[in-house]
């Protein structure tokens, strides 16, 4: 039994990992600065991304496209998190473990963020085209995820700039193998 809970702590570990690390690479490839991003348990959290402010105080009272493609980013990086842990989940054969509830912060953010443009009917379709760039956006970028995700397995918590070195080195590396091919 002790192997089997070990096990599920572990994936339960790296779950959280690639969860946090797809927030940052969202982030980074969305242009927002990312402050530090831990798989350390706080009040609440499993482990958190701290990052700069997409949507300013103007979204209110200006609901202009700059606007809306500002709050389309903050849903992006909101909705990788839960998309990155289906996405283990689904590596692992362990579809079972996904569990809504623990996402639901993230998604609370995105829809309102979104309910600035969009009420009712369009709210949930908006929020799905949503999710579904952000599974698109998990797959594209999965090799960026894997790197700061197993950077953060290692160290547990990273600053801003490590995320972005961490990010460049991957994409070197990559673009490394593209050329040997």
């Amino acid at each position: 039994m002790r192997d089997h809970t070990d096990l599920r702590q572990t994936l339960e570990l790296w779950c959280i990992a690639y969860h946090e690390a797809a927030h940052a690479v969202a982030a980074h490839f969305s242009g927002v600065n990312t402050s530090t991003v831990t798989i350390r348990p706080g009040t609440g959290t499993l482990g958190h991304h701290v990052r700069d402010a997409v949507v300013g105080p103007d979204i209110e009272w200006n609901p202009s496209d700059r606007n809306r493609m500002r709050a389309e980013r903050e849903a992006l990086i909101c909705l990788a998190g839960p998309s990155a842990t289906r996405r283990c989940l689904a590596i692992a054969n362990r579809h079972d473990l996904f569990n809504g509830t623990q996402h639901a912060s993230d998604y609370d953010k995105a829809i309102a963020v979104l309910s600035y443009f969009s009420c009712g009917r369009l709210l949930k379709q908006h929020l799905r085209y949503m999710d579904a760039r952000a599974e698109a956006f998990v797959e594209d970028r999965w090799w960026a995820i894997t790197a700061v995700a197993e950077a953060l397995l290692q160290h547990i918590t990273l600053e801003g700039t490590a995320v972005t070195q961490v990010i460049n080195k991957a994409a070197r590396s990559r673009a490394q193998r593209g050329r040997t091919h």
